[in-house]
């Protein structure tokens, strides 16, 4: 893969050729996910250098395109095409997966998180104009494009292939637009404030993948994602302890979102923001408090689970800060209990 990529940034005019690789680059899809460093950074490097030299229009629609490949043509019946649109936004879908998922990995070198956003910000312009809508009924689906083309419903007379799609069916049953990917990134980002609030990398990359997006929109489309967007920067503001780099990145991206829709807008959704999560605080407060009165037991039982797991997190905190000898030491004192029991 190294060899491929240096090949291909050497003899940029040779990009044509990358349309004749695609068996080639299914098996560099593999190691988005691979447990090594080095190689989810060129995989990933290899789908940028696809995404540098293409527009969304290109990989969407030519038919040698890596979401077209081996798929059946375009002059086969409309439920052939109904399948081959399924099939083509489950393999968005899968891309989309690997490149969410090599954020989810405990270290991220700042070459990889570099080139993770800039895959996910091409994944995010693919998607502004080409949006997958199932029908729960599975007879007809929606392909949207600018004006949202409709894809034509299944007639009566094409029962013979029902069975081809109903393998698609089970597998694509959800949105698969803008609006999913905002959500499943953003999951991303709550999930390292929760459990690792110290941490501060995937947030980063994350606002700057947001501000991206932001800027790839024009007003009245962003403003279809404000309520998406807006709550998780505002809570990174707010948070105490929360980096200083991370809050200016935050406030830069606040700012930037501000200019685009205007104060007026932008000022409505940030206050409505504001107050949703107070009322969610509140109500919070109040459950745990009507759970003291009205079950003491169970209350009692989580505040134990609260201290224990702090306690827990205090010895985790303490062993890690201890010398390397002293692994050495307790090795040691193993062996020498195992000899005297012998």
């Amino acid at each position: 893969m190294s060899f491929f990529f240096s090949f291909l940034i050497h003899c940029s005019q040779l990009i044509f050729l990358i349309f004749r690789l695609f068996v080639y680059l299914a098996k560099v899809k593999l190691f988005l996910t691979h447990e090594h460093t080095w190689n989810r950074l060129a995989s990933s490097q290899l789908f940028g250098i696809l995404f540098a030299n293409l527009t969304p229009d290109e990989l969407f629609n030519n038919k040698e395109s890596y979401f077209n490949f081996k798929l059946s043509s375009a002059s086969a019946s409309a439920s052939n095409r109904r399948s081959n649109e399924k099939a083509k936004f489950l393999r968005i879908r899968d891309l989309i997966d690997d490149f969410c998922t090599q954020l989810k990995a405990p270290v991220i070198d700042e070459s990889l998180g570099e080139q993770i956003i800039k895959n996910l910000a091409f994944m995010a312009k693919l998607l502004k104009k080409y949006k997958y809508e199932p029908i729960k009924n599975a007879s007809s689906s929606s392909l949207s494009n600018g004006n949202e083309h409709v894809l034509s419903k299944e007639t009566n007379n094409e029962n013979n292939n029902e069975d081809q799609d109903d393998d698609v069916d089970d597998e694509v049953n959800h949105d698969i637009n803008l609006e999913w990917l905002i959500k499943k990134i953003t999951k991303e980002a709550k999930y390292e404030l929760v459990n690792k609030p110290k941490e501060f990398t995937k947030r980063t990359l994350i606002f700057k993948l947001l501000a991206a997006i932001a800027i790839d929109l024009d007003k009245q489309e962003l403003k279809l994602y404000l309520n998406l967007i807006i709550p998780n920067l505002q809570r990174e503001i707010s948070i105490e302890q929360s980096d200083q780099s991370l809050k200016c990145l935050a406030q830069e991206v606040l700012d930037l979102i501000k200019q685009i829709v205007g104060v007026e807008e932008f000022t409505y959704i940030y206050s409505t923001a504001s107050m949703r999560r107070q009322e969610n605080k509140e109500v919070r407060k109040r459950k745990m408090a009507q759970e003291a009165v009205l079950d003491p037991q169970t209350a009692a039982m989580k505040k134990i689970r609260k201290m224990q797991r702090k306690k827990e997190a205090k010895k985790r905190k303490m062993e890690k800060n201890k010398f390397p000898e002293s692994k050495e030491k307790q090795r040691i004192k193993k062996m020498k209990l195992i000899s005297n029991d012998d």
